[in-house]
């Protein structure tokens, strides 16, 4: 376990090296943001980082095409369904931004976790529709929503029921389309509650009310960004937590 002593080194270590990016010794909301952002999308950006190192060093080009691709997963994970592949082939053309028919560097993460780039969003709502439309008329109904739920208990399937009504028909048309299906899985608003904390780190730890945090009114608010997850995300979160918790 860590001192608090040395707990307190690793947060102002963290921030010194790896948040406050033109070393002036402040910490603005960008920075934060930008440190939150890195940190949730860090082990997609490792997974991609291990796809595109293991196909380009056996093609020694700098790209990557479908073929490459299916090749690694049947070598690294497994042979892809025809059902995967065809999920995957709609995700490749998605991610495909520049429409060359490969993949560059940027593009494989795309393709590979859609929501990491707001462009491909959009073949999650069409993924669940192909699970949940099983008339194929565009339209999800209640009816089929709840098909593939009913080995749960009532009580879970008249949550569910619920949750359809008030939460994922936004248009309250009593269906969901591929609009609000892709809410479903990616909500618009899902990055406003990490903003919000950040918000919320600003204004406890900023003592001269100046709106950016110094590294003094940081390590005077340890505790504070200690027991915030944006802060440290995977990695050092769970360290930094220990004295927390004894």
């Amino acid at each position: 376990k860590l001192t608090p002593e040395e707990s307190m080194n690793k947060l102002m270590d963290i921030i010194k090296t790896k948040v406050d990016k033109n070393k002036d010794a402040m910490i603005t909301f960008d920075e934060l943001e930008g440190w939150m952002n890195y940190t949730n999308s860090k082990s997609s950006l490792e997974e991609r980082d291990v796809v595109w190192g293991n196909i380009t060093a056996k093609s020694a080009k700098n790209e990557v095409n479908f073929e490459e691709f299916l090749e690694h997963e049947a070598k690294h994970n497994h042979k892809l369904s025809p059902e995967e592949e065809k999920r995957d082939r709609r995700r490749y053309r998605a991610a495909d931004k520049n429409g060359d028919g490969k993949m560059n560097y940027n593009e494989l993460l795309c393709m590979l976790y859609p929501t990491e780039c707001e462009y491909t969003v959009h073949v999650l709502g069409e993924e669940m529709m192909d699970s949940w439309d099983k008339n194929h008329d565009g339209k999800v109904t209640l009816e089929e929503y709840i098909v593939d739920l009913q080995d749960q208990n009532p009580a879970s399937i008249a949550e569910e029921k619920q949750h359809f009504k008030e939460h994922y028909d936004k248009n309250k048309d009593g269906t969901l389309d591929v609009i609000e299906a892709q809410h479903y899985i990616h909500p618009p608003d899902s990055h406003d509650h990490l903003v919000k904390e950040i918000k919320h780190l600003i204004e406890k730890a900023d003592t001269n009310r100046d709106g950016i945090l110094s590294y003094h009114e940081i390590r005077d608010h340890h505790d504070l960004f200690a027991g915030s997850q944006v802060t440290f995300g995977e990695e050092a979160f769970d360290e930094i937590r220990h004295k927390h918790d004894s």
